[in-house]
């Protein structure tokens, strides 16, 4: 049997934050009941909500943090003055579970959050839909952990879209699907731009990246690979290219590429290289080619006993 006690107690939590007094309705289930201490149970036809929390916040003139319903979960502790748990115990502070049964139609979500704002934020954290916390301070007595996952996307049934970012027009900016594929466009919302997908060891432009990207007003595409913006790689399905003219350079003296393999058979363009005026050969078996004037092209080479020789071809 539940029993309905109703009473004026001091409501405070087990780290001893106090509230004010307030008149609560306080639930007891007999051992063994208590599994399911309240049931709220409806049946509508047509549109209905069955347990409506509002709160209207107003004429605010310090500080304050206010939410229209809180969850909290505990597994308490010897820290708090409980005996120690001899078993595990899965906990969660709110569960929510929708069902869709053959013979129905319509949308099925398993929850709904909303933020309507008349007032602009910060682009960032401000204007938020769900804050997912990892934080101690002002609910454990002792230093918190750093805990394994903010968000799971799982089951075994499986989901077609782990995350899909629609724009205010209803296309899809960014997908990231069942076959572990991410997807990104640009926005069509307030004129052309270029959608990018991008993986970055830092925040601001000096971090290095691999950025794909697809202008929707040209129609290209491009795969860049780079330590910033001003130092990278291009690769188009016409050209592998620096971003800047002789901003890098293809190997290094200790780090070569084995072989190089380039064959004009099949296209109309030609092999084009610019040699310098002025080089030598760093290590045994390396040649430098080298236009040192209008006159001739020459040839260095570092042989095996160590000594550079040169071969110079006359120009007409």
């Amino acid at each position: 049997m539940f029993k309905f006690i109703r009473k004026l107690i001091a409501i405070a939590s087990l780290t001893g934050m106090s509230f004010c007094n307030a008149e609560v309705l306080e639930l007891q289930g007999d051992k063994g009941s208590e599994k399911h201490l309240m049931t709220v149970y409806s049946s509508p036809s047509k549109s209905a909500v069955i347990v409506d929390h509002q709160m209207v916040v107003q004429n605010v003139s310090e500080y304050a943090d206010s939410g229209a319903v809180r969850f909290v979960a505990t597994h308490a502790g010897p820290t708090y003055g409980y005996p120690v748990s001899s078993a595990p115990a899965d906990i969660r502070a709110s569960e929510h579970q929708v069902l869709r049964m053959n013979g129905t139609a319509g949308n099925t979500w398993g929850m709904e959050v909303g933020v309507h704002s008349e007032v602009l934020g910060n682009t960032l954290y401000k204007n938020v839909g769900i804050y997912v916390a990892s934080s101690h301070t002002g609910w454990l007595t002792n230093p918190g952990v750093r805990n394994d996952t903010a968000v799971i996307v799982g089951g075994e049934d499986g989901w077609y879209h782990g995350f899909v970012y629609l724009d205010t027009n209803m296309n899809t900016l960014f997908d990231v699907n069942k076959l572990g594929n991410m997807y990104s466009r640009s926005s069509s919302v307030g004129g052309t731009g270029i959608g990018t997908t991008l993986l970055r060891t830092q925040t601001n432009a000096t971090g290095a990246y691999i950025r794909a990207e697809n202008d929707s007003a040209s129609g290209a595409r491009s795969l860049f690979f780079g330590t910033d913006y001003n130092v990278s790689t291009e690769l188009t399905s016409a050209a592998f290219k620096p971003v800047t003219n002789l901003g890098i350079d293809l190997g290094e003296t200790s780090k070569r590429f084995r072989g190089v393999y380039a064959d004009t058979g099949s296209f109309s363009g030609p092999i084009k290289f610019k040699p310098a005026q002025t080089a030598v050969p760093a290590s045994i078996g390396e040649v430098v080619f080298l236009a040192p004037n209008n006159s001739s092209i020459q040839i260095k080479i570092m042989c095996a006993d160590g000594v550079i020789r040169t071969a110079t071809l006359a120009l007409q």
